[in-house]
């Protein structure tokens, strides 16, 4: 399973899945191209391969910067390189 992400803008929350467990926590700061996360929890069963989900995990750690283009998310860490991007699907 491909990393899943979900952004409620109106409750600040985001939920979803790392390619292994579930996810949700909270957006801390939100401008017109800069973001910050809150804690973000989730479930911890295992899986076979958690490289994907450890990877996944520490690429949201760095994000502080987004920019949407053409129905997909692009996240951003300080120094300006693309760590993660996530495309619409419904």
């Amino acid at each position: 399973m491909r990393p899943q992400l979900e952004i409620h803008l109106r409750d600040m929350k985001l939920m979803g899945n790392d390619g292994c467990n579930q996810f949700f926590g909270s957006i801390k700061t939100l401008s017109a191209d800069s973001i910050s996360f809150g804690t973000i929890a989730g479930t911890r069963k295992f899986c076979q391969d958690m490289n994907l989900s450890d990877r996944f995990n520490l690429k949201m750690s760095q994000v502080s910067h987004y920019k949407i283009n053409n129905l997909a998310l692009h996240f951003f860490d300080l120094e300006g390189e693309e760590v993660l991007v996530f495309r619409k699907i419904d």
